[in-house]
């Protein structure tokens, strides 16, 4: 059944207005956690100075990680073949300064609570500080619960010839090739490739959600019937990946490249896509 699919157009820039927003908040972010961590450092207890030093790496790495959304990744894409599978990684950059900025600002918050219970030990500091750790505590929870029990890998696009599966750090979701109705590429939100069906009923999903987090992009129009590919969280250029991805979708013959090293060719743009075939 042919579907008319027309390939995505060149890599969208980011808007000016997320632009002006992301560079608002990395400059307001860099230098409230230098002076914040500065200042508990000078402070001379130990607690303190502990929190400090997790506070000036978390506003490192959340500096770096909002960073990424202002840059359009170029390259060669990471790819390697897996039992008969195509797989494109998570950028190994994005999944440190994500994880390490969420990581370090729970920690620093919690040394920060101790700090408060320890400097208020018999008063009613001690008593918020108690209720505050068993807040942090138990938003923490699920989200602990979710990397320690089903974060079995990390983030992935995988494409075989019968599907193409975006692995995100807490959930699975597939789309038959056959299935696939729409192949776009928005500059909002972020620069995600939106691969979509025409039901949410034919989007197969693996892993449940647990916790917070899900890669998956809400604000996508008809998220639940898609996949939502994020650039910044995938190495290489977008606008090849999305070619690659759209003429799979509308030339069956040609997924049987997938799995091989025909389909590295492909996602490294060294191969011009041919006419599609339904």
């Amino acid at each position: 059944m042919s579907r008319g699919l027309t390939p995505p157009g060149p890599t969208p820039g980011v808007p000016l207005r997320q632009r002006l927003g992301l560079v608002t908040t990395a400059l307001v972010v860099a230098p409230v956690t230098a002076a914040a961590g500065v200042l508990m450092v000078l402070r001379g207890d130990l607690l303190l100075m502990v929190a400090g030093v997790l506070v000036l790496a978390t506003g490192v790495l959340a500096t770096a990680y909002l960073t990424q959304f202002l840059r359009t990744p170029t390259g060669t894409p990471r790819v390697r073949e897996r039992d008969g599978a195509t797989v494109l990684p998570e950028s190994g950059l994005a999944r440190v300064t994500a994880w390490g900025a969420l990581a370090g600002s729970l920690v620093s918050l919690l040394v920060l609570v101790l700090a408060a219970v320890g400097a208020g030990a018999d008063g009613a500091a001690s008593e918020v500080g108690v209720w505050i750790a068993a807040g942090v505590l138990l938003l923490a929870v699920p989200t602990v619960a979710g990397v320690v029990h089903r974060r079995v890998r990390p983030g992935e696009l995988v494409l075989t010839r019968e599907a193409i599966t975006l692995v995100s750090w807490n959930a699975d979701r597939s789309l038959a090739w056959d299935d696939v109705v729409e192949v776009s590429m928005p500059s909002v939100p972020r620069r995600t490739l939106v691969v979509a069906a025409a039901r949410a009923e034919d989007v197969g999903l693996g892993r449940r959600p647990v916790g917070v987090g899900e890669q998956q992009a809400r604000s996508v129009a008809g998220a639940d019937r898609a996949l939502a590919i994020s650039f910044p969280h995938l190495t290489g250029d977008p606008g090849t990946i999305a070619r690659a991805v759209a003429h799979w979708c509308t030339t069956p013959p040609a997924r049987g490249e997938l799995g091989t090293p025909a389909a590295r060719v492909r996602l490294s743009g060294r191969t011009e896509p041919t006419a599609a075939v339904r």
